[in-house]
């Protein structure tokens, strides 16, 4: 039975987020999984700008990461994957503005070639260090610094739900979406993250878990009155659980 940790070994105590940011449950959640999986000196995460620089920038981990420009989380994590020895696990972790927004040809590329990395992305509606402009994943109605009015879908188009979207073009890959506004949907996108991350040391390829998560300081919210709002209205919309399952590489030779 695996271990309940409540401070993983990896984490270093320091947590500089907003208080109700769902970003510090999430790292928690990976610590976890690299605890419980013996992975603490066999893991590299690759992160990109925004909220989750502090990983990290900032210290809040004792692991190996590496800070690239915006967008460019995927691309980069491809290059590591591709250059490190197997049994290595290869995390990107960003949030949805860095993956589907200034990223999003880095994002589904890595996907479309299939490469054997683990992509977590931080989905608030909003980007979040930047100041709370909209992004793709912006709700309709919602409002943000630059939709005062609440978005328009006349004006911006939909909000993006990238898994649902890709998922035929990548046949390949485990697609899946948790979140962290309460302890049960906390349980649940551990075991997503964990399939993920089997997946990826058996070098079945490209998985993608997206997280719905909290910003509090953009939203204009309580962290109680936010974790409600992702609850009820992000998850009325962003279906959570398996998406897709995805083939294993010696199924998609044949596909």
């Amino acid at each position: 039975m695996a271990k309940n940790y409540t401070t993983p070994t990896v984490i270093t105590g320091k947590n500089t987020y907003c208080n109700g940011c769902g970003h510090s449950i999430v790292i928690k959640t990976i610590c976890q999984l690299l605890d419980e999986m013996n992975l603490q000196e066999k893991c590299v995460i690759v992160h990109g700008v925004g909220c989750c620089t502090m990983l990290g920038l900032n210290g809040i981990v004792k692991l190996s990461t590496m800070h690239f420009s915006h967008g460019k989380t995927m691309a980069a994590a491809t290059g590591v994957a591709r250059c490190i020895d197997d049994g290595v696990l290869v995390i990107g972790y960003h949030g949805d503005g860095d993956a589907y927004n200034i990223g999003f040809s880095e994002t589904f590329n890595a996907g479309y070639r299939n490469e054997n990395v683990v992509d977590i992305v931080i989905n608030n509606s909003l980007y979040g260090m930047t100041g709370g402009q909209m992004s793709h994943t912006t709700l309709i109605g919602e409002w943000t610094e630059n939709t005062p009015e609440g978005r328009d879908p006349e004006v911006t188009g939909y909000p993006l739900r990238f898994p649902e979207m890709v998922k035929n073009a990548l046949p390949h890959a485990f697609l899946a979406r948790g979140g962290v506004f309460n302890p049960t949907e906390v349980r649940k996108t551990k075991a997503l993250l964990k399939h993920a991350f089997e997946r990826q040391l058996s070098r079945d390829g490209y998985s993608l878990v997206e997280i719905l998560s909290m910003c509090p300081t953009n939203a204009h919210k309580t962290p109680l009155e936010v974790r409600q709002w992702v609850e009820d209205e992000m998850g009325a919309y962003y279906k959570l659980g398996v998406i897709q399952e995805g083939a294993s590489r010696g199924l998609i030779e044949n596909f």
